[in-house]
């Protein structure tokens, strides 16, 4: 045979190896994953709901969806939606090999294991006593030499309508997660609060220090703590936002910008309209700087952009979000105001029409921006060259039952 013949035969031969081999791995590519905590109002019923995105904003529900938490999510109650407002209700660890979510029905958190296809399986002894009444509210703070995964700390919400009416104590507890899942409490952590405080949200912080902030939903004050090695938690720094013009103290929602060196946090007055920029040390010490208006019905929910520029805001009553340009330091500018597509369920109850957009989260590509509905939707958002959002997709229906079930949270990630 020629040898020129026989070269090129060889060299085709090759290209149609590497050409099969590399269709299983486009097949078995990155695949962004999205999933929400149903907050299942049934005794024993809440899920867990997973999809996966196709890349052009289409979700699909992901094998065995959704996973059963064996607790019960947080209903109606008292004509009020307080036993709600929470943020970080459903969270994983920096691996993505383990999900975190709270059960405030029934004041217990499950585990799961997170497989490689994105489905989840409860692991051993899941769901695990929050000690306390209505967990809202996870951050983990993993450990960086140890055997185990790291310190859960919960925020017990207590604002429970069908629980002690909504006005018992709530508090802070911690929980050490071993390298298999398992949650066990940390005798002595629990760290009570007033009656009617109502805990809003939990935040690690984004460096390697031990520390979480927090925000007392109904006491307007922003704190910091650091996680002892004991699980116990040490407070660094308490700040109260400044006195409210409507006389009604809350914060709900923060966000911390995830560049090095930005150290700001930003948390949501609902009732005022505001947003707070608070700059932070390394050592937990706090400088309250200004707030920045609102004009969406109430400012409640906050995701930051991977590039840090971006700060968004979900406004439930008016249906709207807002997209703040915090490019320059200690301010942020209002570029973007939208009303999201319309909706009816869940808070429809409460006096809502229109859409009830909550959480917020980028993608992990960074292509879409996802707004959890409370109405029981996510709403995919185009995220465009300058940053700003354009929503051309359909809401997507859940598949919760609308008229008794508000979800609660996104975890967004790849795998």
């Amino acid at each position: 045979m020629n040898l020129a013949r026989l070269s090129l035969r060889v060299l085709g031969m090759a290209y149609l190896v590497c050409l099969l081999a590399a269709i299983p791995a486009a097949a078995q590519g990155f695949t962004n994953l999205i999933y929400t905590n149903g907050n299942i109002p049934v005794t024993g019923q809440s899920a867990i709901y997973g999809f996966a995105n196709d890349g052009t904003g289409h979700l699909t529900a992901l094998p065995g969806s959704p996973y059963m938490t064996g607790g019960t999510g947080v209903a109606y109650g008292n004509a009020t939606d307080a036993q709600w407002d929470s943020d970080n209700e459903i969270i994983t660890n920096a691996a993505h090999t383990l999900m975190f979510a709270v059960n405030g029905g029934s004041n217990s958190i499950s585990v799961f294991n997170i497989n490689a296809d994105g489905s989840l399986t409860p692991v051993g002894g899941s769901p695990f006593n929050s000690m306390g009444a209505q967990p809202g509210s996870l951050a983990l703070k993993e450990n960086t030499i140890s055997l185990g995964v790291g310190t859960l700390v919960v925020a017990n919400k207590n604002s429970d309508p069908l629980q002690n009416g909504g006005v018992g104590i709530p508090s802070y507890t911690t929980f050490t997660v071993s390298a298999a899942g398992v949650l066990t409490f940390n005798a002595g952590s629990t760290l009570n609060f007033p009656a009617g405080h109502s805990l809003g949200g939990i935040y690690p912080y984004p460096g390697k220090v031990i520390q979480v902030f927090t925000a007392e939903f109904m006491n307007a004050t922003v704190g910091n703590y650091t996680i002892l090695k004991s699980g116990i938690l040490k407070q660094n720094t308490s700040l109260t936002l400044p006195a409210p013009k409507s006389g009604v103290p809350a914060a709900l929602g923060g966000a911390l910008n995830p560049l090095t060196g930005k150290n700001f946090f930003y948390v949501t007055e609902p009732v005022e309209h505001e947003v707070n920029i608070i700059q932070y040390k390394n050592t937990g010490v706090m400088t309250y700087l200004r707030q920045v208006g609102n004009l969406g019905g109430a400012v409640c929910w906050e995701t930051i952009n991977a590039a840090g520029t971006r700060l968004v805001t979900g406004e439930t009553p008016s249906s709207t979000f807002t997209l703040y340009d915090i490019s320059a330091a200690n301010t942020a500018k209002s570029v973007q105001r939208s009303t999201l597509t319309a909706t009816t369920g869940g808070q429809s109850g409460l006096g809502i029409t229109g859409a009830a957009p909550s959480t917020p989260r980028y993608d992990v590509t960074g292509n879409f921006l996802y707004f959890l509905d409370r109405n029981g939707y996510v709403h995919i958002l185009n995220v465009n060259a300058d940053s700003s959002v354009t929503e051309t997709l359909s809401p997507f229906d859940i598949g919760t039952n609308h008229t008794t079930t508000v979800p609660l949270g996104l975890a967004v990630f790849g795998k």
